[in-house]
């Protein structure tokens, strides 16, 4: 069985419960469960497995959706009617959406479910959506989980700040929050929670809520306790990423269920179960090896600095030329042959050296035959779903932004994405930064490993140095972008309106009230939502309107067409490569209208719109799909 719908990649599921009882025989057997997805087209979507058909879809997430079902409500209000509502409920959670180099607008949403047939498994039930509760904002970063857990009767939320909140399931408000400990420790470096559970069943004595952590680390935290301000943490170390948590359910022999395990998804590619029961625990060899990876990956994270790494660290003898940011900024030099750490002090606008690093990333490796001294997967969101897991290399020393900028024009990657990449990068070679399509408000950071000593100190570092160029400015495309919103593009429209009702104009090539009403009107909603060009599409009808008016409305007219053009061609579905044709005559069009305009000095005598708006289109059209870039690159010759 395939449940097709989803727009883009499904990276969440759950069940829903019916609220039929299976002990009350007048009700008959206990309904089926849904199934509920969550996926990267900011939809969630119910699904009957017995008619294999989608029941309902609760959309206007922002971005990615993670799901977990809640018990039924109660039928108490039933008006006695032959067909009784079936009342499910399911709370859905956002990442966000971003707003500069920060992620907003990430939510928690509790849903009400109806069924108007008795039955789930009819092909002819339809079931209606109602939210009921929105929480938005209440964690500092993306959210990315969320369960529930059936005896305490909270749901449980984590995020990329490093946090846990445990919430109501009436309305979803936050009850307390769960923090990771080093948080508290004060050292700023805070890993993302990627994935929770709960474990401990109806024994309230042994409650705890799990979490899986970017930087290798699973937290334990012990909820038993009344207090919310008293919340033990355990810390179980990886050999690496723990990118899934989940408990496991135990049958005992009155058939009663406790989790008293879980498991955990790990980089490294193992997977392992912990348990709380002393009998059930590991072989001494087990845990010896576990210990033994555990170890070793941090060894490799803390083996110094090697000299070729050193070697392409600034020198000390040239600190004064380099300035810093911020009070407090960590820069590492190389002095003597070795890397030392010195620390920026605005009030003096001097470098004070903290001591030698002893410690480097452990993420060294190479792309294409390339040495980096860091190498990150990146995963990036494709135009018509999927997802892209590709590599970028970055050397200490180098310009993040530089580096986001090549790694975009090599895989002709959306111009949205530079800060994301470039935050990513200064995020994992040791910087505080969010991570591309799940960046935020959250201190998240990963774990590099590298430090200073100072006598018997230690002192985390951030390994990036202040970019010498070659040549100024920085290489990579200019992107003509301002203006992408409804209040920019709604000008645009006002001008073509202006420009249609003109008695000038041939009535031949006048757009249509359709045209203009529906078809402009629907475009310029899906050129302004941004945030949603991995999941929108652009219609031909929509493309053949700036057609015309590029190609009919001559020089005195077709100006606010080609700015519409220029936002237009950033969108990955108006340039993909099945649009080659449409753009290589389109941009043949300007160019003559530009060449129109050049008089025998060669100079632009009229209408300097023109070719200022078709320089624009074509510097974006590097910047779209293949179809705008091939159509730009065939230009050449003209």
């Amino acid at each position: 069985m395939t449940l097709e719908g989803h727009a883009n990649a499904v990276t969440s599921l759950s069940w829903i419960e019916s609220s039929r009882s299976s002990n009350n025989s007048n009700e008959g057997a206990k309904e089926a469960p849904w199934l509920v997805s969550g996926s990267w087209d900011g939809t969630a979507r119910i699904w009957c497995l017995r008619a294999n058909s989608c029941l309902c879809i609760l959309d206007g997430h922002e971005n990615t959706v993670s799901v977990a079902g809640l018990p039924p409500l109660d039928d108490d209000d039933d008006d006695g009617g032959a067909a009784r509502a079936v009342v499910r409920r399911v709370v859905t959670t956002s990442a966000g959406i971003a707003s500069g180099s920060s992620i907003r607008g990430h939510a928690v949403r509790i849903w009400q479910l109806k069924s108007s047939s008795s039955s789930s498994s009819s092909t002819n039930v339809v079931v209606t959506s109602e939210l009921v509760a929105k929480v938005v904002d209440d964690h500092s970063g993306p959210i990315r989980d969320v369960t529930y857990d059936t005896f305490t009767e909270y749901i449980y939320t984590c995020s990329n700040d490093g946090t846990v909140k445990v919430r109501s399931s009436a309305d979803g408000k936050c009850l307390y929050t769960l923090v990771h400990p080093a948080s508290t420790a004060g050292n700023g470096d805070v890993p993302m929670l990627l994935s929770l559970c709960i474990v401990g069943g109806d024994d309230s004595s042994n409650k705890a809520v799990v979490a899986g952590a970017e930087d290798g680390t699973v937290i334990i935290w012990d909820v038993s306790s009344s207090s919310s301000s008293n919340r033990n943490a355990q810390i179980v170390a990886h050999p690496g990423c723990v990118w899934g948590v989940s408990s496991i359910v135990n049958y005992d022999n009155d058939s009663s269920t406790t989790a008293t395990d879980f498991v955990t998804a790990c980089h490294d590619g193992h997977v392992r179960v912990f348990t709380r029961v002393p009998s059930k625990m590991a072989s001494d060899t087990a845990i010896s090896t576990f210990q033994s990876a555990v170890s070793h990956a941090r060894a490799s994270r803390s083996t110094g600095p090697s000299a070729d790494e050193i070697a392409n660290l600034p020198r000390w003898e040239m600190n004064t030329l380099t300035q810093g940011r911020s009070e407090g900024q960590v820069q590492v030099f190389q002095r003597d042959g070795k890397a030392i750490a010195a620390q920026w002090s605005a009030a003096s606008r001097t470098w004070i050296v903290v001591g030698e690093v002893t410690g480097s990333n452990a993420n060294a490796g190479s792309i294409d035959g390339i040495n980096y001294d860091h190498v990150f997967p990146i995963e990036i969101d494709m135009p018509g779903g999927g997802v892209r897991t590709l590599q970028i290399g970055y050397n200490n020393g180098d310009n993040p932004f530089v580096i986001a900028q090549t790694f975009i024009d090599t895989h002709t990657l959306n111009q949205g994405y530079l800060a994301q990449i470039a935050d990513y990068i200064r995020q994992r070679a040791g910087e505080t930064g969010p991570t591309l399509g799940m960046d935020g408000g959250g201190s998240s950071s990963s774990s590099s490993g590298s430090s200073s000593s100072n006598g018997g100190g230690t002192a985390t570092t951030m390994m990036e140095t202040t970019p010498i160029y070659n040549h100024i400015p920085v290489r990579g495309y200019k992107v003509f972008d301002a203006g992408v919103d409804k209040a920019g593009l709604g000008k645009v429209l006002s001008k073509i309106c202006e420009f249609n009702n003109s008695a000038l104009l041939s009535s031949k090539y006048r757009l249509t009230g359709s045209d203009i009403d529906n078809t402009l009107s629907s475009f310029i909603v899906t050129l302004s939502t941004t945030n949603r060009y991995h999941v929108s599409t652009i219609s031909d009808i929509e493309l053949g309107v700036v057609h015309t008016m590029i190609t009919q409305w001559g020089v005195k007219y077709a100006f606010p067409a080609l700015d519409l053009a220029r936002v237009m061609v950033l969108h990955p579905d108006a340039t993909c490569t099945k649009r080659r044709g449409y753009w290589i005559e389109l941009l043949s069009c300007t160019l003559d209208m530009c060449l129109g305009l050049v008089d025998g000095t060669g100079l632009i005598v009229d209408e300097v719109a023109i070719p200022m708006l078709t320089m624009r289109l074509i510097a974006n059209c590097y910047k779209g799909g293949s179809g705008s870039a091939d159509a730009a690159g065939s230009m050449v010759d003209r």
